[in-house]
């Protein structure tokens, strides 16, 4: 599972390296993108297993990204997990996600990542 990348974008770092850390005990490696406008440039170029994804981004929403990300053909069956502590959004984000997709209330926990992506996995 070593070879398996998790991308993290997550404007706050701080965050970002808990997702890190979290990907990373359940055998992941990590990519951290701190800006929505970056992640938005580098969709094209990149190939993770898994997306974890705030909503409140800089330059470019969360939101935006996630469509993006399902209009975008190699990464459209990615599993995204939506992070987001605006919890009316959340619940709005429900009818656009599909059944390989999450959502996730912040504050998020090391251990309900990691248990999350491992059920995914199927790990």
């Amino acid at each position: 599972m070593a070879d398996r990348l998790a991308l993290i974008i997550e404007d706050q770092e701080d965050i970002a390296d808990i997702y890190s850390n979290a990907l990373n005990l359940a055998g992941f490696d990590t990519q951290s993108i701190h800006d929505g406008k970056i992640a938005l440039a580098q969709l094209p170029n990149l190939e993770p297993d898994i997306i974890i994804l705030d909503m409140n981004l800089p330059h470019v929403s969360g939101h935006y990204l996630f469509k993006e990300l399902r209009t975008t053909p190699h990464l459209a069956n990615v599993p995204v997990i939506i992070c987001t502590a605006n919890s009316v959004l959340a619940n709005a984000m429900k009818a656009e996600i599909s059944a390989t997709d999450f959502i996730l209330i912040k504050p998020v926990s090391i251990h309900q990542l990691n248990s999350l992506v491992k059920r995914i996995f199927g790990d």
